[in-house]
């Protein structure tokens, strides 16, 4: 059987590893592992960013697959785009992250200071974008249009609805990139994709803010395994 030059290009033997110095983040990883069982992946599933904020995220993940000569799956970002909401009750977190933390809707980012227990402050003052204008940042900055790049707005537990998944073309993922820092947001956000069927067999999870909270007790930990429990995966 003939092999295609696509396929030649991709008979990675060894995943190459992530490496800080030369700008390669963990979602370098994903994208290697993605190239060296090349044949085996369906391109045509889709990738759910959990986390958007002013998109280094999403654009993470397109460098990476870009990278890798791999065929970049429509791109669905889910956020609030006015900062993170609130911890769920009695679950610890950094002192930094509370209510509006990582406002991405503040117009002038000089107006927010970064503090030493890993939040972020704004003036209260500070102008902020609308929605469509933040989109529009968005797509200017990575190249992107709504062919290929959607957004999702408002906290999940608002917006993750089973109306939302039958309102829209969602395909099942190939891989699910949870930026979300707290419990209660990684949780909802995962409630929703097992709930409606969107990750399957084959379907990667990433994690961005795994060891920043208590393992197993806060943070995107507890909520994976609770999530693992609860629909047996």
């Amino acid at each position: 059987v003939p092999i295609s030059k696509k396929l030649l290009a991709h008979k990675h033997k060894v995943i190459d590893l992530p490496d800080p110095k030369r700008g390669r983040g963990w979602r370098w990883l994903v994208a290697a592992y993605l190239s060296a069982i090349y044949s085996q992946v369906d391109f045509t599933r889709e990738v759910y960013v959990f986390g958007v904020a002013r998109g280094s995220s999403i654009d993470s993940v397109r460098k990476a697959f870009r990278e890798f000569d791999l065929s970049t799956p429509r791109i669905w970002g889910f956020d609030s785009f006015s900062g993170i909401p609130d911890e769920g009750v009695g679950v610890s977190r950094p002192l930094g992250w509370t209510r509006g933390t990582y406002d991405s809707s503040v117009m002038d980012r000089s107006l927010c200071k970064r503090t030493n227990s890993g939040g972020e402050v704004c003036q209260k003052s500070a102008q902020r974008l609308s929605f469509k204008e933040q989109v529009a940042i968005l797509d200017s900055k990575l190249g992107a249009s709504r062919a290929d790049t959607n957004y999702i707005q408002g906290f999940y537990n608002e917006s993750l609805t089973s109306q939302l998944f039958n309102a829209l073309p969602f395909e099942p993922a190939l891989f699910i990139d949870i930026d979300c820092d707290l419990y209660i947001s990684t949780f909802q956000a995962l409630d929703w994709i097992f709930k409606h069927k969107i990750a399957r067999h084959g379907t990667l999870i990433g994690y961005d803010d795994w060891c920043l909270t208590h393992l197993g007790s806060a943070g995107e930990s507890r909520a994976h395994n609770e999530i693992s429990s609860k629909y047996n995966v």
